[in-house]
């Protein structure tokens, strides 16, 4: 176990090798702690409040990756951002829609401009 998984568990005030689901408890009680909206009153308390729960969440993040993968694939969440996939293109059926409705739309505006030359 690494450094960085310990520290995640120390975060989230856990021992080492607590399973998923005390990790997903923990955070879940500590997000309710530590969440800004407690502190509407105190600028102060609401940055630290921001900064703790950013803490946990990414506490959070990295034992969630680290418990569900396999002991070869364990690594950083927020690594290698440049290889995750990229969101996926547009199909082909929702092109083909949104030109159709283009086209309507132009000929409801032809339509309508031809009747208030008439008028």
């Amino acid at each position: 176990m690494t450094s960085e998984i310990n520290r995640c568990y120390r975060t989230l005030e856990l021992e080492p090798g607590a399973s998923l689901e005390q990790v997903k408890q923990a955070w879940r009680e500590l997000a309710k702690v530590w969440h800004p909206d407690r502190f509407p009153n105190d600028t102060k308390l609401q940055r630290k409040a921001q900064e703790r729960l950013k803490g946990i969440n990414g506490a959070h993040e990295i034992l969630q990756q680290y418990l569900t993968s396999g002991p070869r694939t364990r690594r950083h969440p927020r690594e290698n951002q440049s290889q995750q996939a990229s969101p996926p293109a547009k199909s082909n059926a929702r092109v083909i829609w949104g030109m159709v409705l283009g086209a309507v739309g132009m000929l409801l505006v032809l339509a309508n401009s031809g009747n208030d030359s008439m008028r």
